[in-house]
């Protein structure tokens, strides 16, 4: 999984994010202040998902931070996002008090202990916390099931819901956006963060079923295999470049088309936070960098004689 972070302020980047946004295939994190709850560039991000119809998780940050109200964010989400969304977490503790994250689906509580919460410690559920997380989990359920048959069947039946009912439930309704899960947590403690990347595994699509092409208007902008798209952020140091490879195996040397142009492939990196890796080639699925102002941002694909 290659996991890419989008330029925080959506009013000064507005054309990075859209387009980064085209490259997912797997979905998307929209992040929300458990303090500031949904703003004005909250509801432009979400219009760009939707319009790149990417089943998405909600991730509620700085739980920890004084003012923190995850339950009026998330009915903010309902009421100004009109999304249907519920928690599949509730918090040990707030503000200074955080201490973990009982997840609603498993019935387990999660702490996590060190300086940067990397030691995750699973226990029960805290016998004071039971009435709450009962009232959250039934109201998860009660949000889920209009969007499942076999979820509404059983809640419907007053069948017991197990977490693996619940986890598959929540995944179909996710796939297919109709249901937004909300994770909370810390980012910069890294406390909820391993949650949520299992979220991530759990309920969002693999990257294996996506479906990506272009339309090559010089053909009556009939359908053909998406072979890469390029996109740039801009950093505090300058532009990045990257590119999204979507199908077949692309290489240096290669040339590529977009808008009848004919474009060499440049040297490629694998990108690690701030170190580089040069690379030879990069396979479907992958987003590699690429320095060279040849390429625009725009979608690209293999001339018919050589395809990979």
């Amino acid at each position: 999984i290659t996991v890419m972070d989008t330029s925080g302020s959506v009013d000064d980047f507005t054309d990075e994010v859209e387009t980064a946004l085209g490259a997912f295939d797997s979905g998307a994190i929209h992040v929300l202040s458990s303090i500031d709850g949904v703003q004005s560039h909250s509801t432009t991000i979400d219009k760009h998902m939707i319009r790149y119809d990417l089943p998405r998780l909600i991730f509620l940050n700085n739980i920890d931070h004084k003012g923190a109200n995850p339950w009026e964010v998330l009915n903010q989400v309902r009421s100004e996002l009109h999304r249907c969304s519920a928690a599949i977490q509730v918090p040990i503790g707030l503000e200074d008090d955080f201490k973990g994250l009982v997840d609603l689906v498993q019935l387990k509580a999660y702490y996590f202990h060190g300086s940067n919460g990397e030691k995750v410690v699973v226990e029960e559920v805290p016998a004071d916390m039971e009435a709450l997380v009962e009232e959250k989990r039934q109201e998860l359920i009660e949000n889920v099931a209009p969007l499942d048959d076999k979820l509404a069947e059983a809640f419907s039946m007053k069948k017991p819901i197990s977490p693996t009912d619940l986890k598959e439930a929540v995944h179909r309704a996710t796939i297919t956006r109709r249901f937004i899960p909300v994770f909370m947590g810390s980012a910069f403690k890294y406390k909820g963060l391993q949650l949520l990347l299992d979220g991530v595994l759990n309920y969002l699509p693999c990257p294996n079923v996506a479906s990506n092409y272009a339309l090559e208007q010089s053909k009556n902008e009939e359908k053909y295999t998406l072979l890469a798209l390029a996109f740039s952020f801009k950093m505090k140091y300058g532009t990045i470049k990257y590119l999204r490879i979507n199908e077949g195996v692309i290489e240096r040397g290669h040339f590529v088309v977009a808008d009848d142009e004919s474009f060499e492939v440049p040297e490629l990196y694998r990108r690690y936070n701030d170190e580089l890796e040069m690379i030879p080639e990069a396979r479907a699925g992958e987003i590699v960098t690429v320095y060279e102002h040849c390429i625009d941002d725009d979608s690209y694909w293999f001339p018919s004689s050589e395809v990979v």
